[in-house]
């Protein structure tokens, strides 16, 4: 198994910074370009389908996905990984050099649909086999939009939520994302699932929370 080309780089990005959470309207009309995620990846000549936006305040995280290119969503709630959805790591100490989960390091998963009264409504949730503590649902804040050729979905992860988060002490976050298609494959930020980039926080990159 090869080595991806983002393995020989340390990358950190700066996050944007936001007075204000971003209007969970489920559309794109809130975030800016100065928001959006570089895609790097491409380095390895991975393909792109999706744009990820994040911002971040003292109070929370939000992050924004926007999937065109398909022609029918699916969504398994109970085996999320299997159909579509978004993926996030976070470990808020960003401890770089440790190969094993922490209390730090939080996963948490996102669906354009299957919840609600008849699976219409998004869902945002932290994964189960997270080592981080159990996060209050209503600390995970979701919406979404679907249209004949994608989705778009928004989520504001509380402060609460996120167990050693505090800028002032650590003003940088671990960070990966894995987007899961059934029909476009695959699109990740640094290592897919290739490696066990949901067990070993090494692989994953910076963010840097400065204003």
């Amino acid at each position: 198994m090869s080595l991806p080309m983002t393995s020989l780089f340390d990358f950190a990005c700066r996050l944007g910074y936001r007075s204000e959470p971003p209007k969970l309207s489920g559309d794109l009309s809130d975030w800016g370009s100065e928001y959006l995620l570089p895609h790097l990846s491409s380095l390895d000549g991975e393909p792109r389908f999706a744009d990820v936006y994040g911002a971040w305040n003292e109070d929370w995280l939000a992050f924004a996905v926007c999937v065109t290119g398909k022609r029918r969503i699916q969504v398994d709630p109970r085996q999320f990984w299997a159909k579509d959805s978004v993926e996030i790591w976070l470990d808020t100490r960003d401890v770089r050099t440790a190969h094993r989960l922490s209390r730090y390091c939080h996963q948490f998963y996102f669906l354009p649909k299957g919840g609600g009264k008849g699976g219409a409504a998004p869902v945002g949730r932290q994964a189960a086999s997270t080592p981080a503590p159990q996060a209050d649902p209503d600390e995970i804040r979701v919406a979404s939009t679907t249209a004949r050729d994608g989705y778009i979905i928004e989520a504001i992860i509380g402060a609460s939520a996120l167990s050693g988060f505090d800028v002032g002490e650590c003003n940088r976050l671990g960070f990966n994302y894995h987007i899961n298609d059934t029909e476009l494959g695959t699109q990740y930020w640094l290592w897919g699932k290739r490696f066990p980039l949901h067990a070993d926080p090494s692989l994953w990159g910076t963010l840097e929370l400065v204003k």
